[in-house]
């Protein structure tokens, strides 16, 4: 409430009574505007995210455009709802649909980068950490999702526009992060 914003109660956790707040004020604080409303900067986000990673990931278009055809084929095989989530995005977006499944494919592509994130994990008390010491340009990209599934699974991530997910957890208890140090040798 200091900074301005409008947290509202959307969930509260059945087994420890925690309530779960999330801003869904269409600006918050007072003036900025919520990316969640405004089309217009999520594309300017998204395509900002696609120039970092055309630059990280050095790749000709003919390349890309194979490659994205590929990752396609292997998302809708492995999961309709997935390809036409990121085949809406491309949509929304106003890109090619093989641009954004490259952008979900990234760290795969960039494999062998010299710098990255690594994770740690301590199994009591069940501890699971991430950093992400990734590019700074996209620092402000980055975004806290939570969503909760028609199913009732729960789950956080980390993410930058136009990715579906990157690193998180689920209330089933299942944690991703990824380790992308490169250690030559």
């Amino acid at each position: 409430e200091k900074t301005g914003g409008e947290p509202d109660v959307v969930g509260q956790d059945a087994k420890r009574g925690e309530l779960v707040f999330c801003d869904c004020a269409e600006e918050s604080p007072k003036g900025r505007r919520s990316v969640c409303y405004d089309g217009e900067a999520l594309r300017a986000q998204i395509a900002h995210a696609l120039g970092i990673y055309s630059l990280a990931i050095a790749r000709g278009e003919d390349e890309l455009r194979a490659v994205g055809g590929s990752v396609a084929a292997r998302v809708r095989a492995f999961s309709p709802e997935l390809a036409e989530e990121i085949e809406g995005i491309a949509e929304g977006a106003g890109v090619e649909p093989h641009r954004i499944y490259v952008l979900n494919a990234r760290s795969e592509l960039m494999a062998g980068a010299p710098d990255g994130c690594t994770s740690v994990f301590a199994p009591r008390p069940g501890l699971l950490g991430h950093n992400w010491d990734w590019l700074a340009l996209l620092e402000p990209l980055v975004a806290v999702l939570r969503i909760e599934r028609g199913d009732g699974m729960r789950l956080a991530t980390l993410t930058e526009p136009g990715m579906v997910g990157k690193i998180g957890c689920s209330s089933a208890g299942l944690g991703v992060c990824l380790n992308f140090v490169y250690a030559p040798g």
